[in-house]
């Protein structure tokens, strides 16, 4: 936001510019609204309280209920306001920190840090930054294969028990190993931002890695692994369980 009368950046919560000295209108505007509010709403809760005295009991609860969904209603339309405050906020913040963000994002994307590329797209909630969107289908590729890594760790080395189910952490396995394929293999409605050389090659990267974790871990022949990208998942799970020995 910038101040309408000498165009210095202005913040949300700044009452005046700091260069200037005028007032901030988008923060006047909220306070307005705010006081707004608490009054209609002391006015209303008023009002019930008075009628209530005079209506019979299923009357009151009508009432009530009636009152409390419009409030409820009104507190949803804040909390909307609230959560475009909070992108705003987020949004100076990560242009603060640009070209950390960017040099960092392109330091693990050249190096394959596939988990910690994830990660730190999250933490510091870069989705929300349109510099940073093309790096959208790689996240979900790295975020996929974190959890293939983790249901792999619990298939291959924690005790089987009646809530931790090889098969049933093979299943959830196999549902990441789908998801992986799927943003690797490009669509054709796909914006080719999301597909650069250097996202191409590490989605091709990581998919090379879960498919020789697959292979060590799971004792897949070549061959199961040349046709693994072309199975259904069913034949996946099929082919996984008989690697392991789960098929007797």
């Amino acid at each position: 936001m910038k101040c309408q009368y000498c165009g210095v950046n202005l913040a949300i919560e700044d009452e005046k510019c700091p260069f200037c000295g005028e007032p901030n209108p988008f923060m006047i505007k909220h306070r307005s609204e705010m006081k707004q509010f608490t009054k209609e709403f002391e006015k209303t809760r008023t009002e019930v309280i008075e009628k209530s005295n005079r209506f019979n009991s299923w009357t009151i609860r009508v009432t009530v209920i009636a009152v409390l969904v419009a409030l409820n209603v009104t507190v949803l339309l804040m909390f909307s306001r609230a959560w475009d405050i909070q992108k705003l906020l987020r949004a100076r913040e990560i242009n603060k920190d640009f070209m950390k963000h960017k040099t960092t994002m392109e330091q693990l994307e050249e190096d394959r840090e596939y988990i910690a590329l994830a990660e730190y797209y999250d933490t510091y909630y870069l989705r929300s930054n349109k510099a940073f969107e093309h790096y959208e289908k790689v996240y979900y590729a790295c975020q996929n294969y974190e959890y293939f890594c983790t249901y792999l760790l619990d298939v291959v080395v924690a005790d089987e028990n009646e809530y931790n189910r090889k098969e049933d952490q093979i299943a959830y396995m196999v549902d990441q190993i789908e998801y992986v394929y799927k943003y690797y293999q490009k669509q054709e409605y796909v914006d080719e931002k999301y597909y650069t050389p250097e996202h191409v090659a590490c989605m091709q990267d990581l998919v090379k890695q879960m498919e020789d974790i697959l292979q060590e871990y799971c004792n897949l022949t070549d061959e199961e692994i040349e046709k693994f990208p072309e199975m259904s998942k069913a034949r996946r799970q099929i082919a996984i369980e008989r690697g392991l020995g789960l098929d007797d």
